[in-house]
Formats: structure tokens, sequence, C-alpha cells
């Protein structure tokens, strides 16, 4: 699981396959599928060898629950002339969790005399006061 107020890593292998190209323009594009709005945006610009896999590393501060949508683009502006332009973009959806936050509210004892070597048992009542899902 993914929580919110934590850097995330997002990485990109691409490949450049007929010719080496300079400063390739890439965007790291983060969408909220709430509403469909974009919430982050961040630029690089690389250099690619021909047939050499490249690898780059964008990070964002998921400072907020719910379903992204991750975009990583190529050439985004469209402004280098290719072989293939429908290749450029790669996108994968994620969620982000609340962290849960529990609490031991109370410890119950079911006996009142406790003797010694004897089997003990007592109950414990544990309450979810964060916004997370804690039933794993």
């Amino acid at each position: 699981m993914i929580y919110k107020n934590i850097l995330i890593n997002i990485t990109a292998n691409v490949i450049c396959h007929d010719a080496s190209i300079n400063n390739v323009n890439v965007s790291l594009k983060i969408v909220n599928l709430s509403n469909n709005k974009q919430i982050y945006l961040d630029h690089v610009s690389i250099n690619l060898l021909k047939d050499n896999d490249t690898t780059i590393n964008f990070y964002w501060f998921a400072d907020r629950a719910g379903r992204f949508d991750i975009i990583v683009e190529m050439d985004p502006l469209n402004l280098i002339e290719e072989s293939k332009e429908n290749n450029n973009e790669k996108n994968i959806n994620i969620t982000i969790h609340d962290w849960p936050d529990l609490l031991v509210k109370e410890i119950i004892f079911t006996s009142e005399k406790i003797m010694e070597f004897e089997e003990v048992k007592f109950d414990v009542v544990i309450e979810n006061i964060g916004d997370g899902n804690a039933t794993d």
C-alpha cells in the first residue's frame, strides 16, 4: 500500500531506437481521478543515445489520499519529428491511502485475582481514530 504524506519515486525507462537526440522534454503529470484535475506537473530535459536504455526519476510528495493517474510523456509539445508519434506516453493508476491510527481504548482482565502460574486472559479494545482503513 502507498500512504499519503510520503515521497514517491516514479521511474521511467525509455529507449530511442532510430537516432540519438539531445534535449528531449519529459513530463510527469498526476491527475486526480475523482475530478480529472491535474494536481502535479514536472519536466526534465534529457539526452537519449540510440538504442540505449535511459532511466528517468521523478519524485512526488503524495500529500493527499485518493486515486490518481500517473502519466509520463516524452516530447509532450510534439517538437521532435518521430517515426512513431503514438508511443510517447505511459500511465498507471494508483491509490494513495490515508493512514490508520490505532488507539488502545481499554484493557479488560477477566479475573480480578491473578495467582502465580495461572493462565491470565484479558481483552483489549482497540479503535481506529485515523482516516485510513485498519482491517489488515
